[in-house]
């Protein structure tokens, strides 16, 4: 089991909170897809589910936010003071077994290299086989793509990535992005509707896949922090550049019309722009899309780049194009990339 899920648990401050919660989770998931999305043994997450054992703060966050289930105030138990709860228990129930606390121990190590030799090393258990596999793609346009989408509404965690769109405006981009992943790494990403906000939520629970992520480039946890900016292996090649501005724009990106009054006419026409709390990642998009030249300028408050002529969001969209209908409607229609179709 991942270390990190053991290091931190959940104490509910209300039992009535905690059997609502744990019965709502055990009826949006089995114990069977629990175990399989944090790599545990069955028993391990009915235990979990059934409250026998005090479930992990990330699992208990998990399955909050992925099946809109509100989590009830509680307070975080060390890893630490977990063992000994675990120790103290297994103790217990040893004494009630076998009536006393020591086994003999030679025995016991014989008895379970027999049974290794025999059949565990071949078992498929989920505690016993290694980590889900993938693909693992070689640098490209598409992986490059897939950066910019994970820069921009992505995130890694320590066992899993999600991907957070729109649920009203990006839903045939979602699938894009569940096939664009796919594509690359032969594994099926689940997708989860979260209404109160209005987003759907693209998760891969790969432990591997994290290790990728985090060695082409991409932030483990809090992305901000840390500082954004485009991986060199992508910046020293202009296609994989282009793809990743692409990726980026889509996800974080939006065309909006500015509207303004001059001598009693209205008039209408649409700026484009790219919107992060990263200042040094607005500032590479911008000086990248200067080097293309596009028009681009940084807002005062440096967490926009805007596209602000007609002319030059035409060229973006011939240059670097999007892989979001959205896009496409709102600009009322698109022009092709001149170098092929997207990925």
């Amino acid at each position: 089991m991942d270390e990190s899920l053991i290091s931190k648990r959940v104490v509910f401050l209300n039992q009535k909170d905690k059997k609502e919660f744990l019965e709502k989770s055990e009826f949006a998931i089995s114990a069977k897809d629990l175990s399989k999305q944090f790599f545990v043994s069955q028993r391990t997450a009915r235990d979990w589910l059934r409250g026998k054992y005090s479930i992990p703060q990330e699992v208990a966050v998990w399955l909050s936010d992925t099946h809109n289930i509100s989590l009830p105030k509680y307070s975080v138990r060390s890893r630490t003071e977990h063992l000994k709860e675990i120790a103290s228990k297994g103790g217990k129930e040893r004494i009630k077994k076998y009536g006393k606390v020591s086994l003999d121990e030679d025995k016991r190590k014989k008895a379970w290299k027999r049974w290794w030799d025999r059949e565990g090393k071949d078992s498929e258990h989920t505690l016993i086989t290694k980590a889900h596999k993938i693909s693992l793609p070689e640098e490209g346009e598409k992986l490059s793509e897939f950066v910019g989408i994970m820069m921009g509404d992505g995130g890694v965690s320590n066992y899993h990535i999600s991907i957070t769109l729109d649920a009203k405006t990006d839903v045939s981009y979602g699938s894009f992005v569940q096939k664009l992943i796919f594509d690359l790494f032969n594994v099926q990403a689940k997708e989860y509707f979260r209404k109160k906000e209005r987003a759907i939520n693209i998760v891969v629970h790969r432990k591997l896949l994290v290790e990728f992520c985090v060695s082409i480039g991409l932030k483990q946890g809090n992305k901000l922090k840390q500082g954004l900016d485009i991986p060199m292996w992508i910046l020293n090649n202009k296609r994989y550049t282009v793809a990743c501005i692409r990726g980026l724009f889509d996800t974080d990106g939006s065309i909006f019309m500015h509207t303004y009054i001059s001598k009693g006419r209205q008039y209408s026409y649409p700026k484009m722009s790219f919107s992060s709390a990263s200042p040094s990642l607005t500032r590479r998009v911008c000086d990248v899309l200067l080097d293309l030249g596009l028009n681009a300028r940084i807002t005062r408050n440096k967490r926009e780049v805007r596209i602000e002529k007609k002319s030059d969001i035409k060229k973006y969209f011939t240059l670097i194009g999007s892989s979001n209908p959205k896009f496409h409607k709102l600009f009322g229609g698109v022009p092709e990339r001149s170098n092929g179709t997207h990925c």
